[in-house]
């Protein structure tokens, strides 16, 4: 029919001699790449391509818009919009991008009748000034805190280059275990739809992320699989359970989950870095806590009513946690804890504040009541299962001068240390290997004090006395460096 295919190295003067002799030209309007316009497209930046709308306006040529759209077997619909005529002003530059937003938004009344005719969509939005952040969620307060932070790290690279991040969190809900253990076997889109519940799958399958962050192994795999999907940069939180760490483009490890081997004798003789470019090995578990989230929480603590009386120094913050792998607070820790924290408070004239997590056994919860409840030096006490005020930890941490922590949760110790706060944990002999591979890390580098129970008053009486230097990790630094090299 007497058409002919130019190719883009092939340069422009053969366009150019073409529009001379009065023929037409075919182009593509929606690959710009990096060398494209940004333009809105379904209401957000998309970068499009110039190359129809620059040669209209130096040669004057008209543009027709055309569509077209499968019908049945080998027929297909071609429609051809109204001739288009560019206008133009004194600002060349104005004039592609106002002329590129006019025909990209003829372009979308088609998609919107055909889309099930768009398969671009992956690519379309990546060199936008608007980037997505997607956060799987395997429903693990612990595990979602640390994907937050990770994500706002992102947050602040893109900002420094001037884009603007949108932070949307998925839960991953699998119908039922025997559809997850399928789809770990298939590991495909199809497998995923039919092992997700249809809201699940719906919800994550209506972004187009640039960046998917995951943490758990019984989400990463869906991490890597709509990673791959969408062109995205994909982010593991923790050994992942999809297999090799080289699927993803950055895997953020902490030391305690023995990124160099299995054994304990392994990790005692080598701490030295995982020797994969995309692994960043930390000490701690990744978190949100900074001096502006220290502050916003405790204003919100303190204008939340929960506060009784002035607060003393020094401030002595209790957190209490619930059973783990190992692990369970027994009545008479708790009776033998609540001894020291009130022979503390009396002997140093302190203040109180205490909070129990959703994981903290009844009983525990009764016990702590009956000793703090009504006592004069307690200004605070949340059992989080009759009030979970999200500000609460936060504020505790923000307000307190020296921090107690039971030993179960890896995050909870992480965050208050990441406070550079004096942090004191009460030892436990029924812990998991993995925690207590974390407590002798983090008691070695001084980020916490390992003591006894029946250690903690004369404990914290030495730190108030002393004032010694507070150590803390630099995890968060060791991520921004490696999310630069990605992003």
């Amino acid at each position: 029919l007497g058409a002919k295919i130019f190719h883009k190295n092939a340069g422009v003067r053969q366009l150019i001699e073409v529009l001379k002799n009065n023929q037409a030209i075919g182009m593509t309007i929606d690959q710009g790449g990096k060398a494209g316009q940004i333009v809105k497209f379904f209401g957000k930046e998309a970068s499009m391509a110039t190359g129809a709308v620059k040669l209209a306006l130096k040669y004057d040529c008209a543009i027709v818009p055309v569509f077209y759209t499968r019908l049945r077997g080998p027929h297909t619909k071609v429609i051809l919009d109204q001739v288009y005529t560019v206008s133009r002003s004194a600002d060349p530059e104005n004039d592609v991008r106002e002329n590129l937003q006019k025909l990209i938004n003829i372009y979308e009344k088609y998609l919107r009748q055909y889309p099930q005719e768009y398969f671009w969509s992956y690519k379309i939005w990546k060199y936008g000034r608007e980037k997505d952040i997607l956060i799987l969620s395997d429903s693990r307060t612990g595990h979602l805190r640390q994907s937050e932070a990770v994500a706002r790290l992102i947050d602040e690279k893109y900002k420094i280059n001037g884009f603007k991040a949108n932070i949307f969190i998925k839960e991953v809900k699998f119908r039922s275990e025997i559809t997850r253990f399928i789809f770990y076997l298939g590991k495909t889109i199809g497998f995923l739809r039919y092992a997700l519940t249809k809201g699940s799958w719906e919800e994550i399958l209506s972004l187009k992320p640039d960046v998917v962050i995951s943490a758990g192994s019984s989400v990463s795999a869906v991490n890597y699989l709509l990673s791959s999907q969408n062109g995205a940069k994909s982010i593991c939180l923790m050994k992942p359970g999809a297999g090799s760490l080289a699927k993803f483009d950055l895997a953020i490890i902490p030391q305690h989950d023995r990124p160099e081997g299995r054994g304990l004798a392994s990790f005692c003789q080598s701490r030295r870095p995982a020797s994969k470019k995309n692994v960043v090995v930390t000490e701690g578990a990744l978190n949100l806590i900074g001096p502006d989230y220290l502050k916003e929480k405790s204003e919100r603590l303190v204008q939340s009513g929960l506060l009784k009386g002035k607060l003393l120094k020094p401030c002595i913050g209790l957190l209490i946690g619930g059973p783990a792998k190992g692990f369970s607070i027994k009545p008479d820790i708790i009776e033998a804890l609540c001894r020291e924290i009130k022979k503390s408070a009396l002997g140093l004239n302190a203040s109180i504040l205490i909070s129990t997590s959703r994981r903290t056994p009844l009983e525990i919860e009764a016990r702590i009541k009956t000793e703090f409840a009504g006592y004069p030096n307690c200004n605070l006490l949340v059992i989080a299962n009759e009030n979970n005020n999200p500000d609460v930890a936060g504020g505790i941490f923000g307000l307190s001068d020296i921090i107690i922590s039971s030993p179960d949760s890896i995050s909870m110790i992480s965050e208050a240390v990441s406070a550079k706060k004096y942090v004191v944990v009460f030892k436990n002999d029924f812990l998991s290997p993995k925690h207590k591979l974390f407590l002798k890390l983090y008691q070695e580098k001084k980020y916490i004090y390992l003591k006894q129970i029946d250690e903690l008053s004369q404990t914290l009486n030495d730190i108030w006395q002393n004032k010694p230097k507070v150590n803390f990790t630099d995890d968060n630094s060791k991520v921004a460096e490696a999310l630069s090299k990605i992003l």
